[in-house]
């Protein structure tokens, strides 16, 4: 994984939005996409209002399906046991 990334759901349409993750008192949360072009030096950065109770973490793995697995989704393991994903601080990892 070469950065954190986040996810969390827009406030203006519902759809997720992903990046990284900016908070403030003055400016709420919100969400910024895109990346910096070191070489031209432009920008392509978006930012997102979101809703802050949907903030999610990305974990660093993917599902069966090369669909990535963010804290917080409901995942099917073995024995067909349902398990929701979630920062284990106690060892510093998700489980």
């Amino acid at each position: 994984m070469d950065h954190i990334q986040f996810r969390g759901k827009r406030i203006d349409n519902n759809q997720w939005a992903y990046g990284y993750v900016v908070q403030g008192d003055k400016i709420g949360t919100l969400i910024m996409t895109g990346e910096y072009h070191v070489n031209s030096g432009t920008d392509a950065f978006q930012c997102y209002e979101v809703m802050p109770e949907t903030v999610q973490q990305f974990t660093g793995l993917l599902d069966s399906r090369e669909t990535p697995i963010y804290e917080g989704d409901i995942a099917i393991c073995k024995y067909q046991k349902m398990a929701k994903i979630v920062w284990v601080e106690e060892f510093g990892c998700f489980g």
